[in-house]
């Protein structure tokens, strides 16, 4: 178990505040593609491809915003809370369009994605292949404006507005490019010189953790920016959500292991025995438990949010992955 985790008394908060954010999540994208999709094909593809799930990342993004923002003492305007809340849309729309291109079938080739049928198999490859080019385009239009937005309402003055486009700018294409998940999912199509474990802990840090970095690190940056943003800081945030994705994938490798599957060097089962693996996560969760609690200041230990430690219980994060 987590340190310091009250498994009881945290669920039932969890589930309480997970519940409202999941409305929120659901509402706010269905109007976020109603009044930025023109066409009604499109529309309805991309309304496909981004419907259900867990919404795990945004709900992390979420939570954080709310714990940052707390933790500094800040009370925002109504519109500078909903344009940093908003911006989860970045996540979850990168997260679909991945997704979408993930089950293509020169890619992965499921034809099924939460038990239905996966975005081309029920639009066609050509039709889903354009709405993740959209979505991807849509996130960075739907970031940009919002801060756009928080400079305009005074959040940040122009050199902080300035410094944050700069750094936004240093790191944020790190998660999709040849060191996030493009290049993620070329090592889980080639293996080169062969599957190792290197290897394969390289692949699922590109394609499952970078995702959680930007929701770790999202939150921080967007909050923070009025404040002066830390490379420290910031690595740090990043680095919890390196293990988080690394955890949730072992996690989900245990689960799902089948011996007589056809694609070896796609599971951590493949490389070392289930005593192995649960070391590894183990490791990796001590780990990540320093990282969440930072120096000991309030805006750096992420353990006072309360989704996040308990994310991490073995009991919760199984019933996380049910429909991913």
């Amino acid at each position: 178990m987590t340190p310091g985790l009250d498994t009881g008394h945290m669920k039932s908060r969890i589930f309480y505040m997970t519940d409202v954010y999941l409305k929120y999540i659901d509402v706010t994208m269905q109007q976020f593609l109603n009044d930025s999709v023109k066409s009604e094909e499109i529309g309805e593809c991309l309304a496909y491809a981004t419907r259900g799930g867990k919404r795990i990342r945004s709900l992390i993004y979420l939570h954080l915003v709310e714990q940052i923002l707390s933790s500094v003492g800040t009370t925002p305007t109504d519109l500078v809370r909903a344009c940093l809340n908003d911006c989860f849309l970045y996540v979850e729309l990168i997260h679909s369009a991945s997704l979408v291109l993930d089950d293509m079938p020169h890619m992965d080739n499921d034809d099924l994605r939460r038990g239905e049928p996966s975005t081309h198999a029920k639009f066609g490859m050509a039709k889903a292949q354009l709405c993740s080019f959209i979505a991807i385009q849509l996130a960075h239009q739907q970031l940009s404006g919002c801060i756009i937005k928080l400079y305009r309402e005074g959040y940040y003055d122009q050199k902080q507005f300035a410094d944050l486009q700069l750094f936004l700018h240093d790191h944020q294409f790190e998660y999709l490019g040849e060191r996030g998940l493009a290049g993620g999912q070329l090592l889980d199509l080639y293996s080169g010189s062969g599957p190792s474990l290197e290897r394969y802990l390289d692949m699922i840090e590109m394609k499952t953790s970078r995702l959680f970095e930007l929701s770790f690190v999202l939150p921080y940056c967007l909050v923070m920016a009025n404040r002066g943003l830390e490379e420290g800081t910031y690595n740090r945030y990043k680095r919890a959500g390196t293990l988080f994705g690394l955890i949730y994938q072992l996690n989900d490798d245990l689960r799902d292991y089948r011996e007589d599957s056809p694609k070896k060097g796609s599971n951590i089962l493949d490389f070392v025995d289930r005593e192995q693996a649960h070391r590894m996560m183990e490791d990796y969760r001590k780990e990540w438990w320093r990282a969440i609690q930072g120096d000991g200041s309030s805006t750096q230990c992420m353990a006072e949010t309360p989704i996040i430690p308990a994310l991490l219980s073995d009991l919760f994060i199984r019933q996380l992955r049910r429909q991913e």
